[in-house]
């Protein structure tokens, strides 16, 4: 990674989650700053609902945290093409949006894998750019075309960036657990008000390892993203996000 942009070459897994912290070491205030709206909404809710449903509560911070994956994308997008990673929060909005949007019209074949679970599993592994290009390419012709031209390009890698992304999380909500616990518990001697994982219980600390691990994850799948793009398109890829990133500018001109 250069001072400016990225280097486009061809990156394989492992080198495609080193790339991944690199990016997020690099500018970790920009994409907090991005990321934070989306953050604060996911406690705020998951503290109400938790003592409501411990499910529930999960269920929101997925949600919401992976709605905040679009404004990191996009401030990762302005990294790429040479520009200041900062978004706005009107451009994160609106990029927030727009991968709102490409979720709704997933709905209908996602209602269908849920009868049919094998066509579940293939929609999710296919569906796996669809933040990139709801929020960077933002095709004309339709998002459904594009997005499983990029899964038939990445191959077995999105088998791969899949099994890279579960991995993380579930690393990031073991180690809040752990974390969590070894502090109220172990340190402070409060004991476990909030039961533990090991007895199924949803705790705070699973859900602050979760929220937290979100722009890594989102940094990840972009950077492979990027990496498929560069092995099927060359430089028409730093062009393509050149182009995404001074239409942004202009739009929020």
């Amino acid at each position: 990674m250069t001072e400016g942009q990225l280097v486009l070459r061809r990156r394989g897994s492992a080198e495609v989650a080193d790339l991944a912290v690199a990016v997020l070491r690099a500018d970790a205030g920009s994409y907090a700053r991005a990321y934070a709206p989306w953050a604060v909404l996911a406690v705020a809710g998951a503290a109400l609902l938790w003592s409501w449903d411990e499910g529930v509560a999960l269920f929101w911070v997925l949600l919401v945290a992976r709605i905040g994956h679009a404004p990191v994308t996009l401030a990762v997008s302005e990294r790429v093409a040479g520009r200041s990673a900062r978004v706005a929060f009107g451009a994160g909005l609106r990029a927030a949006g727009r991968l709102l949007l490409g979720w709704m019209l997933w709905g209908v074949p996602a209602l269908v894998a849920l009868i049919i679970p094998p066509l579940g599993l293939y929609l999710w592994l296919r569906g796996l750019y669809a933040p990139e290009v709801d929020v960077v390419e933002r095709p004309t012709t339709g998002s459904f075309t594009r997005i499983n031209a990029l899964a038939t390009a990445a191959g077995s890698g999105i088998v791969t960036t899949r099994c890279w992304l579960l991995a993380v999380e579930a690393w990031a909500w073991l180690g809040g657990e752990a974390v969590g616990q070894a502090v109220v518990e172990g340190l402070l001697q409060l004991g476990t008000p909030w039961g533990t994982l090991w007895d199924g219980h949803v705790t705070p600390y699973q859900l602050a390892g979760i929220v937290l691990v979100q722009p890594l994850l989102a940094l990840m799948r972009f950077c492979a993203w990027l990496d498929v793009r560069t092995r099927s398109e060359a430089l028409d890829a730093w062009f393509l996000v050149w182009a995404a990133s001074s239409r942004n500018q202009g739009g929020a001109a």
